[in-house]
């Protein structure tokens, strides 16, 4: 007897998978299915999935395919499975050509061709709006983003353009989207553009974009010239941008970026770790002084702080309730955006002006240092304190050594596990690698 395997989360069950189904059965005598768990969707940063693990199995049972269905709950366990179960034959659709070829150690992999026009991401899109992202660029990091872009809930990558056709057609074809000769058509299509082209093309693209009332994600740097950044900030003020809204902890992001939109005259909404509130009043008034709003949090203003004091009476907050409060507040007011200080990755590349000037000042004077230290909490000032000397210690031009210093009462990294999980307590922001004590753990008062 042929036993074949194959896995899925099968999702929004489709014409799609039935026809995966009826030819993975087609291979064998003995067809075995794999649905993923919710926990395990999440570990792996699939976020989108609409239907429960017991309507799935159902869906999948009513096919009528499986011989038998088990519960797929980590990432090695089709190897254990595969040995465990006597597999003969492995399959999984053509989206995942050479992923696991690795297997072919064990038993025969085989490449299903998928049903064209018909995903689970196309049914969601009917079901709520999906924003849609258009690339500019198809170097080295476009290529990185997409495999990230699925991993996010309500977004879909619809297509590409490059002013160099062939490049446009190469990679489209790659990652299975659209690939345009024409800016207008492509902005057609689009409600968010990543540009990812050379830098100096960037200016050009911000500004097309905007015109066509586009959301705009640029790499960095944004543009090579100061007064190009002041006038695509204005033009994006005059399109509808009214503010942003923020979280704090001890408050220097949240006073770096009230700075800011003073400069720029824009209103900023903070939302600043209720304990750091109360404990450091003199850098909230520092805030105010600036012109902006600062709420400590959790608070009553929004929907999940009102949850999270429901649930934790008397709570002094943490950076993950603030951090929800302030996507919420920018997502429910109209010409908001909202700017992350800490947790992700990103925002190392502003903190880095920290380690910058630290370097320069000690440059000036002659002074290197042997240790470096810094306080740790959503790790933006550690990681930008540390930016530049940690590129001369890679680079062998020097020896420091680094010391993170983290409160007793929130340990992420010292007694932490290093996971994925959200980035806050409402569960809103996408799914990060972390050292984490879960995404609702709110530090003792």
């Amino acid at each position: 007897m042929i036993k074949v395997i194959t896995y899925g989360t099968f999702d929004l069950f489709h014409e799609g998978h039935y026809r995966l189904l009826q030819r993975a059965k087609a291979l064998g005598d003995y067809l075995i299915v794999g649905v993923t768990t919710e926990a395990y969707d999440k570990a792996r940063g699939k976020l989108n999935v609409v239907d429960s693990l017991v309507t799935r199995i159902e869906n999948v049972k009513k096919a009528g395919f499986a011989d038998e269905i088990i519960i797929e709950e980590s990432p090695g366990q089709k190897f254990n499975d595969i040995k465990r179960l006597g597999i003969d034959i492995f399959t999984v659709g053509s989206d995942w050509v050479g992923t696991f070829d690795y297997l072919s150690d064990y038993c025969k992999v085989v490449y299903l061709e998928r049903t064209k026009n018909i995903s689970s991401t196309m049914l969601r899109e009917q079901n709520s709006r999906i924003q849609r992202i258009g690339i500019i660029g198809t170097g080295r990091i476009a290529e990185r983003f997409i495999p990230e872009a699925k991993l996010v809930s309500g977004v879909s990558t619809q297509g590409v353009y490059n002013p160099h056709t062939d490049s446009a057609l190469q990679f489209a074809a790659k990652w299975e989207i659209n690939a345009y000769t024409k800016l207008e058509d492509f902005f057609s299509v689009v409600d968010i553009v990543y540009i990812a082209s050379p830098h100096e093309t960037h200016y050009a693209y911000i500004k097309l974009a905007l015109e066509y009332g586009k959301h705009v994600l640029c790499e960095k740097p944004m543009v090579l010239e100061k007064d190009k950044a002041e006038e695509l900030f204005q033009y994006a003020k005059e399109q509808g941008l009214k503010g942003v809204t923020t979280e704090t902890g001890a408050g220097q992001w949240g006073t770096a970026l009230s700075m800011a939109c003073a400069y720029l005259d824009l209103d900023c909404k903070v939302y600043m770790v209720k304990c750091s509130y109360e404990q450091k009043p003199f850098r909230r008034e520092v805030m105010r002084t600036y012109g902006a709003s600062v709420t400590p949090s959790p608070s009553e203003m929004t929907e999940v702080g009102r949850q999270i004091l429901a649930a934790h009476p008397g709570t002094t907050g943490s950076l993950g309730c603030a951090i929800s409060e302030a996507v919420e507040a920018a997502t429910h007011m109209e010409g908001y955006r909202y700017v992350l200080g800490s947790v992700l990755n990103q925002v190392l590349l502003h903190q880095s002006i920290i380690g910058v000037e630290a370097k320069l000042a000690l440059d000036k004077y002659g002074v290197k240092p042997d240790i470096i230290i810094g306080c740790a909490g959503g790790g933006s000032n550690l990681g930008g304190l540390i930016s530049p000397f940690m590129g001369e210690k890679l680079r062998g031009e020097a020896d420091y050594r680094f010391i993170a210093v983290e409160p007793a009462s929130c340990p992420s990294m010292t007694r932490g596990v290093f996971a994925y999980d959200f980035c806050d307590t409402g569960m809103v922001c996408p799914l990060s690698k972390m050292y984490t004590l879960g995404s609702g753990f709110i530090p003792s008062s």
